[in-house]
């Protein structure tokens, strides 16, 4: 089994050496130069370092990756990785071939221009296609299952979305979860815009949230499968990792309350450890702010258009620190951190759930649900009882 010699960089800090076998897996145990600047979770132990590691990689189940791996003859997601260097649009960590000179700034994609999979324009409705290079490219670690992709317009780099389904729902999702906190004024968040995309269908598009300055270390990152084996609290476990890190209690908690709070108006499943976190400075270590919301796509019943209810919704199966919507609520601090009257108003909800894109009626039968959502907050603001509510509504 042949093996590569690499080392892990943070920047220009040379933290670990390492190396991977013939399917682009970590293999031995590394040598540590930095364990400051390591990954929070490689920290931990060896294993949690391949896992850091492995889950940099394009899910195996991504639509469509089969046969792009196949095409550009590249043995695995892993490899795929490897040929960009593990180089990320979220973070500032990548890889050097052992005794090489190259710097960050010859490489980073915050910088360099890079290949992407397709450019996209809003305005003209043009789609130009460009050819698609395994070098220097952050679709090797851009996570999820949906497509996607990264582009650069006007110097700005853009993440851009597909969707399951023909509904497009999933980028409508992103779309009015973006015109929700712009309603409530808050400011940090992810803006996502609706695009065409090549295949004639809708997509959605957001600009990059980091920086060579500021870099996303999700919720995982910092609480670990340690302690989900353990069964600790993942939510204060979160927040004194937050407070460790520099940021206060009371900034942490806010958002926390928020991100429950907008979630459960458009019944957003999806919130697992991976889809929030905090922006870190890569060069003083030390914690920003929590990290804008984003990622609201698996939403408003996405799956379940022919089964849906108050009570469904509520006790809906979630990810991340609970496991239902009543406990992301149960939970929440201060309801009174989101105003039920600076809401998107009906209109703006059909201007993106359209009628013509969807089955007959199911764009009423979402906005009866989004109402049903509020009123349920606006009882909890009230003083009202958990269950108290649930007895009115349900």
């Amino acid at each position: 089994m042949d093996s590569r010699r690499y080392e892990l960089m943070h920047k220009d800090i040379a933290v670990a050496l390492i190396e991977f076998d013939d399917e682009g897996k970590l293999t031995g145990a590394p040598e540590v130069f930095n364990e400051e600047h390591l990954p929070p979770r490689a920290r931990r132990s060896r294993p949690d370092f391949s896992r850091w590691w492995a889950d940099r990689a394009i899910p195996n189940t991504r639509k469509e990756l089969n046969l792009f791996l196949s095409v550009n003859n590249i043995a695995s997601t892993g490899d795929y990785l490897i040929d960009n260097l593990g180089l990320s649009l979220s973070d500032t960590y990548w890889i050097r071939p052992e005794n090489s000179s190259l710097m960050w700034k010859d490489v980073n994609l915050y910088e360099n221009s890079f290949a992407g999979k397709m450019s996209v324009s809003r305005h003209s409705g043009e789609f130009e296609r460009i050819s698609f290079s395994v070098t220097y490219s952050p679709d090797a670690s851009t996570g999820g299952e949906l497509p996607k992709w990264w582009v650069i317009e006007n110097g700005i780099r853009y993440l851009v979305k597909g969707n399951e389904g023909g509904t497009s729902q999933q980028s409508r999702n992103e779309v009015f979860a973006s015109e929700i906190h712009k309603a409530q004024g808050w400011s940090n968040y992810a803006s996502y815009t609706l695009v065409r995309l090549p295949d004639g269908r809708t997509g959605c598009r957001c600009s990059a949230f980091t920086s060579p300055e500021k870099e996303f270390i999700s919720a995982w990152e910092l609480v670990g499968r340690k302690d989900f084996a353990k069964d600790e609290p993942f939510r204060e476990n979160f927040i004194n990792a937050c407070i460790s890190g520099g940021l206060t209690r009371d900034e942490v908690v806010k958002q926390l309350d928020y991100m429950s709070l907008s979630d459960f108006l458009i019944a957003n499943t999806d919130r697992h450890l991976n889809n929030f976190g905090i922006l870190r400075n890569p060069d003083t270590l030390e914690f920003i702010s929590m990290a804008p919301l984003f990622d609201s796509g698996n939403s408003m019943c996405y799956r379940n258009l022919e089964n849906i209810s108050f009570s469904y919704s509520v006790n809906e199966r979630t990810s991340g620190f609970y496991m239902s919507f009543r406990g992301w609520l149960e939970h929440v601090s201060d309801f009174s951190v989101l105003d039920v009257d600076m809401l998107p108003d009906d209109d703006i909800f059909m201007d993106i759930y359209p009628d013509k894109a969807f089955p007959q009626s199911v764009p009423r039968w979402l906005l009866s649900v989004y109402h049903r959502h509020i009123e349920f907050i606006r009882q909890m603001q009230s003083g009202k009882s958990f269950y108290d509510v649930q007895k009115i509504l349900c």
